[in-house]
């Protein structure tokens, strides 16, 4: 049979036109149904390929190339991944797509001919129609990014702020939001009410209608709202990361330690983090004010609670105490002001840019001992916020002002050479010309080493531009 099925390959590919190479074959749905749904089935997926944009084979051909094959003795099952990829040598497509029926809905399967092997896989349930269960295989499995549907949360309060998985969407009355298709984490907050956590389920194609009524907060009930455990992954907890103080250090080093800090907190699984701009919003102008004339830590917390509904704040300073630079962290029980953790880290004397940077790394693992990072994010500061804290020194434009001397002393040098040789040629007094290839080739000699020797130190990512954006905001 194997032999059977190389030979037919073979001699398809001999005959395949190249442009073949880029399109899809959708070879058949197998399963425990009767023939006329599975034909039905593999006749939707090809037209739902090919909505997709997809160059698709035609299903008459593809199954007279099958049958072909099967008539040469290569009766193998499409079940087995060496028999599918190995009739799919035959269609001469990159792609090839088969399905299988089973008790919950329908497998499809998607194999990469040069490859040779499979490359994704989805499965679906069974819809009323053949048509619906097709689409949404063929977009599950093909094109898995326009799997989208659409979620309206309604908040009968206005002003209330709308995190969908941990992602400030604004504030209420808000527009309807496109999301993948599946579970979503919505969180929704207010300063005067109690704030409310809600999971949605949103099916491909439809909106999903949320409906929040928010209850009024009061002092005593902020009083007894339970501590949530550090070690529960069932419990979100709201974080308020108040601004970094650094006094006597330069402007810059607050702003940059403070985004640091609150995006190492961002990266830890179960949390909420509500930086200062946040703060300030959800706060307004009175609750700005009063958390600015607090003078201790319980102010502090008692202004953040009565105005947000966190569960814990985060306070950090930097002090430089001879010899050493400290830093003194907290995370503070919102509604009782009880100190949960600190952390105090002792750095080199008169530490500046990336050490404090790194230093507030140390800050979070401190203050969140037990707390686990979400997938895929690792501790550390990432490299554009590196560059922040000490970006090069020279910029790009100084960068390029360099680079143009090179021409220029080639522009001056080939002048000169010219002039020498005509000077030569005619006999005549050659000290200018020959002075200007010899100045143009040095200028030109140094502007090339200029632009090589600057290369690790240009800022081409704009970092002190974008410090000094932020210093003058």
């Amino acid at each position: 049979m194997n032999v059977a099925v190389v030979v037919a390959t073979a001699l398809a590919l001999m005959g395949a036109a190249p442009d073949r190479q880029g399109s899809i074959a959708v070879l058949a749905v197998t399963g425990p149904a009767p023939a006329s749904i599975r034909q039905e089935l593999t006749s939707e997926l090809r037209s739902a390929s090919a909505s997709l944009a997809f160059d698709v084979d035609s299903g008459a051909d593809t199954d007279a190339i099958i049958a072909g094959a099967r008539g040469l003795g290569a009766d193998c099952p499409l079940t087995s991944d060496t028999c599918v990829l190995q009739l799919a040598g035959l269609t001469g497509a990159r792609l090839v797509v088969v399905g299988a029926l089973d008790g919950d809905g329908l497998v499809v399967r998607s194999f990469n001919v040069g490859l040779s092997r499979q490359v994704s896989s989805a499965h679906v349930p069974l819809s009323s129609s053949a048509a619906q269960t097709a689409r949404l295989a063929a977009l599950r499995l093909l094109r898995p990014d326009l799997e989208l549907g659409q979620l309206t949360v309604d908040v009968d309060v206005a002003g209330a702020t709308i995190v969908v998985d941990n992602v400030n969407h604004g504030i209420s009355p808000m527009a309807t939001l496109t999301l993948s298709a599946g579970p979503h984490e919505v969180y929704v907050a207010h300063a005067d009410f109690d704030s409310q956590t809600h999971h949605v389920d949103i099916a491909y194609g439809t909106t999903a209608v949320l409906e929040v009524r928010l209850d009024s907060r009061s002092d005593t009930d902020r009083g007894r709202r339970a501590r949530p455990s550090v070690g529960d992954d069932d419990v979100f907890r709201r974080v308020a990361v108040l601004a970094v103080q650094a006094p006597g250090h330069p402007p810059l080093t607050s702003s940059l330690a403070t985004m640091a800090l609150l995006e190492e907190i961002q990266k830890l699984d179960h949390v909420i983090a509500i930086g200062p701009a946040e703060l300030s919003g959800l706060m307004g102008p009175g609750g700005v004010s009063a958390l600015r004339a607090c003078r201790d830590v319980a102010c502090q917390t008692a202004a953040v609670s009565a105005a947000v509904a966190v569960d814990d704040v985060v306070l950090v300073e930097v002090h430089h105490v001879a010899p050493r630079t400290l830093v003194l962290a907290s995370r503070l029980h919102a509604a009782s002001s009880e100190r949960l953790q600190s952390a105090v880290i002792a750095l080199a004397d008169h530490a500046e840019g990336t050490a404090i940077g790194d230093a507030m790394v140390k800050v979070v693992g401190r203050l969140y001992p037990v707390a686990r990072r979400r997938p895929g994010k690792l501790a550390g500061l990432s490299s554009s916020l590196r560059r922040r804290f000490e970006p090069p020194p020279i910029p790009l434009l100084g960068w390029v002002a360099s680079a143009a001397i090179a021409p220029v002393g080639v522009a001056v040098g080939v002048v000169g050479a010219i002039g020498y040789q005509r000077s030569i040629d005619r006999a005549q007094d050659a000290t200018l010309p020959a002075t200007m290839l010899v100045t143009g080739a040095a200028v030109a000699g140094v502007g090339l080493a200029l632009v090589i020797i600057e290369i690790p130190y240009v800022d081409w990512w704009g970092a002190a531009a974008a410090n000094a954006a932020l210093h003058h905001e």
